[in-house]
């Protein structure tokens, strides 16, 4: 039995390795693709890179740092052939656009910051000869969500896993023997054991005073009742799904307030979120690291974008934050390394924190991150202002017909309702938002121009 379940283990693994990424899996790739590059590492060493940016390193020793080299920018898979022993210091550094590499029984050692900075990679299976991982070996390894240690012996680094080169945080999950469980016990990382069949986890149970969460066998986790989630933290208090990798697909019933912080943290394989709109405010961290989530649509109602709500969300292309909403906290979508466009209806959103807020990549330093996406939204407010403070390329919506006021390209009661506010005092109006809620072009917003907008609203 229990040789059939370390079968079994193994078995997932290798299928996980093939389905990282199609141009990494050998039974996959395109065994017809030409070359275009090649040359040698070392005396003993060469390497060859087709047009699908695969690398391949063949020879015998240990890889050096590739970095001077070859040209890592176009590495996207790596197949290390049989004979090379030892994966060198700092030898795939920064290959920040490599998803998936093949390690080969030959392999012995991974030496320290081996995997440093390489963003983009989601899993690896080691081969049982690997008996040391060095110092920071997988630092800064973001996407990093599953890593399979066969060796029991191996020797590993107390800071060779961790999500930040400063940062000793690691979402990731172990998979190993129990001297890998003592090791994830004792840095506090996530672990799966290949030694027996593990306790049944979960898959229904309270998230909130007035709420219930149930898990479904096709990966639907289901939010319902009324009311505020209660609040996380990955490392003290996780949420209750703990078989999060098993989630696919995210229902939030209407009735549900708020999402707590940190509830969905980690839900890797999560690729679609449904919001209720109900919904008013996604507090900080809530979606962070869902590195596959390409489908969500926030609610009109929602107020509120907690800090890192959505950083590190690899899988976000095009992102529309609705007039409703007032405040992005700092780095809501930092490190969102495929987002290409951010719009926000209202364009006197008010994003706080520096430019790491809106950023594809991350700086430690919280300054000089990079975007090379647009942000998109009226001219004249608050998100302009951002963008050219933090040097976003910014993009003007049209100006919008008269009575849009939060240009959401219809006068509907969202724009009386905004005006209404404005006129209590509780919020700000850009000089082009007054103008499309001046109806009665006197000059002056006042309750006779929401009473227009609201009549402009119903016919």
């Amino acid at each position: 039995m229990k040789n059939t379940i370390q079968k079994i283990a193994a078995a997932l693994c290798a299928a996980m390795l093939c389905t990282a990424g199609a141009a990494f899996c050998p039974c996959r790739a395109d065994l017809t693709a030409a070359a275009v590059e090649s040359g040698t590492v070392s005396e003993t060493i060469q390497w060859s890179l087709d047009d699908n940016g695969l690398l391949t390193i063949s020879g015998t020793g240990d890889i050096p740092r590739l970095n001077d080299i070859l040209p890592v920018e176009k590495v996207r898979s790596v197949i290390i052939k049989e004979g090379i022993t030892g994966i060198g210091t700092r030898a795939f550094l920064e290959c920040v656009f490599m998803n998936s590499v093949t390690i080969p029984e030959t392999v012995t050692h991974i030496d320290e910051s081996a995997f440093m900075l390489c963003k983009r990679l989601t899993e690896i299976a080691l081969p049982k000869s690997v008996v040391s991982i060095g110092s920071d070996a997988f630092a800064g390894c973001q996407m990093l969500h599953f890593v399979t240690i066969p060796n029991d012996k191996c020797e590993i680094e107390g800071n060779a896993f961790r999500e930040g080169v400063s940062a000793p945080a690691f979402y990731g999950t172990l998979c190993g023997h129990e001297n890998i469980r003592s090791y994830a016990e004792t840095y506090g990382r996530k672990f799966i054991s290949l030694d027996n069949t593990p306790e049944p986890l979960p898959t229904e149970g309270i998230c909130g005073e007035k709420l219930t969460w149930k898990l479904d066998q096709n990966g639907t986790l289901t939010i319902s009742g009324t009311g505020s989630m209660q609040d996380y933290l990955p490392d003290q208090e996780p949420s209750p799904w703990q078989n999060r990798q098993d989630i696919r697909r995210l229902k939030v019933e209407e009735g549900v307030t708020t999402i707590g912080r940190y509830a969905f943290c980690g839900c890797t394989r999560l690729e679609k979120a449904e919001l209720p709109e109900s919904l008013l405010s996604i507090d900080g961290g809530a979606f962070s690291s869902c590195y596959n989530l390409t489908d969500i649509a926030f609610p009109s109602g929602l107020k509120s974008i907690g800090y890192w709500a959505f950083s590190k969300c690899a899988g976000l292309t095009e992102v529309v934050i609705p007039s409703g909403v007032e405040t992005v906290d700092e780095g809501a979508f930092s490190q969102c390394m495929n987002m290409r466009t951010i719009t926000f209806l209202n364009a006197d959103c008010k994003i706080l924190g520096f430019d790491n807020t809106i950023s594809d990549d991350y700086n430690a330093d919280l300054i000089n991150s990079t975007y090379s996406g647009k942000v998109i939204s009226a001219e004249g407010g608050e998100v302009q202002k951002f963008a050219e403070n933090w040097q976003r390329p910014f993009e003007a919506l049209s100006a919008g017909e008269i009575g849009d006021v939060n240009l959401d390209q219809e006068v509907n009661v969202l724009d009386v309702i905004v005006v209404n506010r404005y006129l209590s005092g509780s919020r700000e109006l850009s000089d082009a938002a007054q103008t499309r809620a001046d109806l009665d072009k006197d000059g002056t917003v006042t309750s006779s121009d929401s009473l227009r907008i609201l009549k402009k609203a119903i016919e």
